[in-house]
C-alpha cells in the first residue's frame, strides 16, 4: 500500500512531536527520495527545526536539529495541508517509494560539504566569529577547529591558517559562539 503525501506528513509530524518533546539535540530520518526530503524540510520549518540533508543517492537522509526556536506549531492540519500544494512532483507518481536520484553537478555541493563554513574574508585576531544559533554537524568524535581567518573545519595537514579554537566534537553537533566551539551542554548552547 502506498501513502499518499499527506499520510506520509502526518506519520512524519507524530515523529517529530516527539522528537521535539523530547531531550535529544538531533534526530536521523531514514533515507527518502528528494521529493519526500523537500516535504521533510518544509515540515521541519513549520517546528522551527534546523535541518540538513545527509549522504548520496539513495542513502540520502535528513537530520533534525533542535534549536532555541523549536516549538510544536498550534495548528498543524492547515500546515500539512498546504505543505503539499506547492510541492507536488512533476510525475503524477504520489507515493512514499523510493524513486531514483538524478544525477546532479557535484561542484557547488562538494564546496558546501568539505567542512569549511563561515566567512573567508581576512581577519584580525581581534576579530569574534559569532554564527548565532547556526547548528553545524559533523561525525561525532570529530576535531574541529576555528581559524582566524573564520572559517571552521576539520584540521587539515597542508592548513597553515592560525587556529583559535579546537574541540573533540561528541555529539556530532556545534555552535561557534563568540570565537568559541560550543556544544549542547555548554552554558553558552
Amino acid at each position: 500500500m502506498q501513502k499518499t503525501d499527506l499520510e506520509f506528513l502526518e506519520e512524519m509530524s507524530q515523529r517529530v512531536d516527539e522528537f521535539v518533546n523530547s531531550s535529544a539535540e538531533m534526530m536521523e530520518l531514514e533515507p527518502v527520495n528528494g521529493y519526500l526530503r523537500r516535504l521533510i524540510h518544509k515540515l521541519a520549518d513549520i517546528y522551527h527545526l534546523s535541518t540538513q540533508s545527509v549522504g548520496e543517492g539513495e542513502d540520502r537522509y535528513v537530520c533534525l536539529i533542535r534549536n532555541e526556536k523549536t516549538a510544536i506549531p498550534a495548528d498543524k492540519s492547515k500546515l500539512l495541508g498546504g505543505l503539499t500544494s506547492d510541492t507536488k512532483p512533476t510525475s503524477p507518481k504520489k507515493s512514499y517509494e523510493k524513486e531514483p536520484e538524478k544525477e546532479r553537478p557535484r561542484g557547488r555541493e562538494k564546496e558546501r560539504n568539505r567542512g569549511d563554513r563561515g566567512d573567508r574574508g581576512d581577519r584580525d585576531s581581534s576579530s569574534n566569529s559569532d554564527f548565532g544559533d547556526k547548528v553545524f554537524q559533523t561525525i561525532p568524535g570529530t576535531t574541529i577547529v576555528l581559524r582566524q581567518d573564520g572559517s571552521v573545519g576539520i584540521i587539515r595537514k597542508d592548513d597553515k591558517s592560525p587556529v583559535i579554537a579546537e574541540r573533540v566534537i561528541d555529539n556530532g553537533i556545534f555552535k561557534v559562539v563568540n570565537n568559541t566551539i560550543v556544544c549542547p551542554g555548554d552554558d553558552q548552547w
